[in-house]
């Protein structure tokens, strides 16, 4: 299959990858942090290609009390194609949260036996949740 993976396309299939279960547009725009006019050209893209599903949901707008939300989720070829990339890029999909995946992924987590919070190998400020400061702040690895 030719299809094109970008940074964005990638944070998709990251959150599909993370919690598979079926998503909104607005859900995934609000998750990802991506502009409308970027996440569905790519959700079309991977609908076109096999990688999500999508459907309708099944309630009527006026037992909604709003418009009908279009769901997209994953099916096996996405999850095959997400964990092809993911292995490619040497990043585990779990350990790849949002504000990881705006940076280049160039130091690892180690534990320390006398503390159950991980610790950057290189000593870099990277927090469980993401980057507090400036990335790689001390190290050198800017």
């Amino acid at each position: 299959m030719g299809l094109r993976l970008t940074e964005q396309s990638l944070k998709v299939l990251k959150v599909f990858v993370d919690e598979p279960r079926a998503y909104s547009g607005a859900a995934l725009m609000k998750a990802i942090g991506l502009s409308s006019g970027t996440l569905y050209p790519i959700l079309m893209r991977f609908e076109d290609a096999g990688v999500l599903d999508s459907a309708w949901e099944s309630e009527t707008p006026q037992a909604l009390g709003r418009p009908r939300r279009r769901l997209y989720t994953i099916t096996g070829e996405g999850q095959r194609v997400a964990r092809e990339a993911f292995v490619s890029l040497g990043v585990p999909a779990g350990l790849l949260s949002p504000e990881f995946a705006r940076r280049p992924p160039t130091c690892s987590w180690a534990f320390s036996p006398a503390s159950s919070r991980p610790k950057s190998t290189c000593g870099c400020r990277r927090s469980r949740r993401g980057w507090s400061g400036s990335p790689h702040r001390g190290c050198g690895r800017l």
